[in-house]
């Protein structure tokens, strides 16, 4: 399932949003991109993409190779 617009993910104190969101069923995860940042608590990192592993409770953030 793809999912635009205003995106947001919350579960407990983090929160992931973007502008595109896919959900793949089958692994259990949620890419969000185009202005991907994640919060939690009162931190917060931005990337690329974040991948949301549902399953895990974690989630992970990439950057291209040009980006800090």
């Amino acid at each position: 399932m793809v999912a635009e617009g205003q995106v947001r993910i919350h579960k407990g104190d983090r929160l992931a949003e973007g502008r595109r969101a896919v959900f793949d069923q089958a692994k259990q995860t949620i890419v969000l991109s185009d202005g991907a940042v994640l919060h939690e608590g009162p931190n917060q990192v931005a990337g690329d993409r974040i991948v949301v592993y549902l399953q895990e409770e974690r989630s992970v953030v990439e950057s291209g190779s040009n980006s800090r």
